[in-house]
């Protein structure tokens, strides 16, 4: 029995000249064949498969898929997803990255700084932006905050000195607290020196000292002592003002005569370990000083009512005597003998009285 064949039908081979490689499907030109031959021209180098020739979406081993091309390793701005074997993009913060979140950066983009897979717009408290290393550090566990050469902030109870962070400071450093310090902070004490200087008045002088305040000599003021050639004044003898930041005014009260060219000594008796005292912003190093007087003649109220008393009788005696001197001159037309002793005698007294009033500018009324 012959059996109808169609001579339009085609033969198909069984043999291995099956074609499959380069079949492709026609609904969208994409190449479906995992083993496409990556040399024809229609596909991207190093692109497996590919929608056209110029956008590819799966590269060949070793490459990496960047927006529709093959490259051997991503560019900045996005990683090698393994699921996907694609890069994508990292977070926009990022200039690298290992993953897609903000806190999977390798590296930033400027002004940004790197710290711990972040790229921030500053480095975070405790922190600070190395520049070698391109990154924020960490501080010391001392610090409160801190620059690339150590701390510049410290917490409470600590003082910061050269970058570092102490509880306290060393010698000759005062600790301060200002609104013009960043905190706490160990500054150097200033040194004061201390002399004195003369007046118009020959009993009253000026200590001076540099580097001082008002407030501290306010404290120190009523702490001196003060000597006229080695001899101890009584604290009754003299007065110590504040009259500036620099200057206490000294007032003598004598009752004896000051010779020309005596020294007077005055001594700033400092509280004990005033100069080690970190609160103190001043270091006493000189606290003595002294100078060449000038001439002082007074007399105590006791010395002047004395004088007085004395230079009345002898006035009065002085009188007495003119008038039985003159009698005598009448008489006898001579001059009594004992009048003329009781008048020395009267002189000498009033010397002795002078005398030991300690004042001899006036021994020269005597002569």
């Amino acid at each position: 029995m012959l059996t109808n064949v169609s001579s339009c039908e085609p033969i198909i081979s069984s043999g291995n000249d099956t074609n499959t490689s380069n079949e492709t499907n026609s609904s969208n030109g994409t190449n479906t064949t995992n083993n496409t031959n990556t040399t024809e021209p229609h596909c991207p180098s190093h692109c497996r498969n590919c929608s056209s020739a110029t956008f590819c979406y799966e590269c060949h081993d070793g490459y990496k898929l960047i927006e529709g091309t093959c490259y051997k390793s991503c560019n900045y701005g996005f990683y090698f997803n393994e699921h996907t074997e694609q890069c994508e993009k990292c977070d926009s913060s990022c200039e690298s990255c290992f993953g897609p979140l903000d806190t999977n950066c390798e590296s930033c983009k400027s002004p940004r700084v790197y710290f711990n897979h972040q790229c921030l717009v500053n480095c975070p408290p405790n922190s600070t932006y190395n520049s070698t290393e391109g990154r924020c550090v960490d501080c010391d566990p001392t610090c409160l905050s801190c620059s690339h050469a150590g701390c510049s902030l410290c917490p409470d109870g600590k003082f910061l000195f050269k970058a570092m962070c102490l509880h306290t400071c060393p010698t000759g450093y005062s600790e301060k607290t200002s609104p013009n310090l960043p905190g706490p902070t160990c500054i150097p004490k200033s040194s004061s020196e201390m002399s004195l200087q003369m007046t118009a008045s020959s009993t009253q002088f000026l200590i001076t000292f540099t580097n001082s305040s008002k407030q501290i000599l306010g404290v120190l003021h009523n702490r001196f002592t003060v000597s006229v050639d080695q001899r101890a004044l009584n604290p009754a003898n003299f007065t110590t003002e504040v009259k500036d930041d620099s200057t206490i005014v000294l007032t003598l009260y004598l009752e004896v005569y000051v010779p020309k060219d005596s020294i007077l000594t005055v001594k700033l008796n400092l509280p004990s370990g005033f100069n080690r005292d970190r609160s103190q912003e001043v270091n006493f190093t000189t606290t003595s000083a002294t100078i060449s007087m000038r001439e002082i003649a007074l007399l105590s109220n006791s010395s002047v009512q004395m004088i007085t008393g004395v230079s009345a009788a002898s006035n009065s005696l002085s009188n007495s005597l003119s008038v039985v001197q003159s009698l005598n001159i009448i008489k006898s037309a001579g001059v009594s003998t004992s009048a003329m002793r009781l008048q020395f005698s009267t002189q000498s007294f009033q010397m002795s009285c002078l005398i030991e009033a300690h004042y001899p500018p006036l021994h020269s009324q005597i002569f």
